[in-house]
């Protein structure tokens, strides 16, 4: 904190500044008062009986701080029994066969009446503006069966995404004949629903796909992907002629001419047109790199190979699930990544693994400084919630060269400071404590 004679902020201070505290300005509120003195009850309970209450009120404070944090409940955290085993008692055959066919009987009827609703909207966009007929389209996409299993609505889907980007390329045209560059957004938005389809192409070993009573291949499957591959064509025949041809890897020779598309019969409930190879009318402007910096910045992907993983609620990038086999194997691993990368889940997710392996294990959780402590400590009171065999024994506790709370030789999860595990003088303090001094490795 720059003092109050500093020139470069005194023109923004008033001019008779509030008389503050010293303290106030080093210590934050959590922190104040877990050092505020403790109740003068030494000589009801002994010095002892003191100390424990103190802890209690500290403690009962923390539970206030983690209440302000999240007003869910904490998570009750049970052992994991080691002799029970899941049950693998599933449906019988018969009610299975029963759920399919009831499952794909809805799924048909759903997918009928979507196909007509789509078709007749088609019919009724004829003659609208065109920012209209895409404010109709994502109405209607908000309304579609988006279910990833379900092939067809899936197709369905990406024909409508094509369909929006086919409207925001012909006003990116109309700018283009205009020299009006605002309408660049339209070859933004253009770009970015053709990434989209590309990326949910149906793969091509589906068409493979045989039953089980027949060898010949499913029609209505054929169908699909005859549709998926004509979907792909015209997403990048759009990519190519808004000069993004290098953002896909696609063979754009498999592109219908002008003459072809005519003798040719479409998948599509709607006409699309040709864009030739040779124009550059509608480029964007810049190169790839440039025009993706420039102007794309809100639609770049900045996921590392994210993928769903049922240990978080939420979808990790590659290094953050090769940090939870890590994890789950017991091994050491040092992470280096930027702020706001993700790197906290991690220590969340070791202490309640180790909170449910046993009542013994133990985490330390070294916080860079006193006031994240506090916050650490009540983000853990506000996340689990445990009971134990035996009394004295705590889910967490707090040690720092100022306070503690809890007892720290009788927790699972202790939060303390650099200053309490290494200083230049006692090397590793928690760790030469005679209680503890199995933490060490050897």
């Amino acid at each position: 904190m720059l003092p109050y004679e500093q020139e470069l902020i005194r023109q923004y201070l008033p001019e008779d500044p509030v008389e503050v505290r010293d303290e106030d300005l080093h210590e934050t509120v959590a922190s104040l008062a877990l050092s505020a003195p403790r109740y003068k009850v030494e000589k009801k309970f002994g010095r002892r009986g003191a100390e424990r209450k103190g802890d209690q009120r500290q403690a009962a404070w923390m539970v206030r701080y983690a209440r302000s944090l999240t007003n869910a409940e904490p998570e009750v955290i049970t052992l994991l029994s080691k002799t029970a085993k899941p049950s693998t008692k599933g449906p019988s055959a018969k009610a299975l066969a029963l759920m399919t066919a009831n499952t794909s009987k809805k799924g048909d009827a759903k997918k009928m009446k979507e196909d007509d609703l789509w078709k007749s909207i088609v019919q009724g966009m004829t003659g609208m503006q065109l920012n209209h007929q895409i404010d109709k389209l994502r109405a209607f996409i908000k309304k579609i069966d988006t279910d990833k299993q379900t092939d067809s609505g899936q197709q369905l889907k990406r024909e409508v995404l094509l369909f929006e980007a086919l409207l925001n390329m012909e006003l990116w045209a109309e700018a283009c004949d205009t020299k009006n560059m605002e309408g660049v957004k339209y070859a933004v938005t253009c770009f970015d629903l053709c990434i989209k389809i590309m990326k949910s192409s149906m793969p091509k070993a589906i068409a493979a796909k045989k039953s089980k009573k027949s060898a010949a291949v499913d029609p209505a499957m054929e169908l699909l992907r005859a549709k998926s591959e004509e979907i792909d064509q015209n997403a990048a025949s759009m990519l190519r002629a808004i000069g993004m041809s290098e953002a896909i890897d696609f063979d754009f020779d498999t592109i219908p001419s002008s003459k072809e598309r005519k003798k040719r019969s479409t998948n599509l409930s709607y006409p699309f047109p040709h864009f030739s190879s040779s124009k550059t009318d509608f480029h964007v402007p810049g190169s790839r790199t440039e025009f993706q910096l420039a102007h794309c910045g809100h639609i770049l992907d900045r996921s590392i190979n994210s993928k769903a993983d049922s240990r978080v609620k939420f979808i990790p990038d590659e290094w953050q699930r090769n940090v939870l086999d890590y994890v789950d194997q017991d091994e050491s691993i040092f992470i280096v990544a930027p702020t706001s990368a993700g790197k906290t889940f991690i220590a969340y997710y070791a202490m309640e693994k180790v909170l449910r392996d046993s009542d013994d294990g133990i985490v330390i959780y070294i916080a860079p400084a006193k006031a994240l402590v506090n916050q650490v400590a009540a983000e853990v009171v506000a996340r689990y919630k445990k009971e134990y065999k035996y009394p004295g024994q705590n889910l967490w506790s707090v040690q720092t060269n100022e306070f503690s709370v809890q007892d720290p030789l009788k927790c699972q999860v202790l939060i303390t400071v650099p200053g309490m595990y290494y200083d230049h003088s006692n090397k590793y303090k928690i760790l030469i404590v005679t209680q503890r001094s199995f933490w060490a490795t050897s």
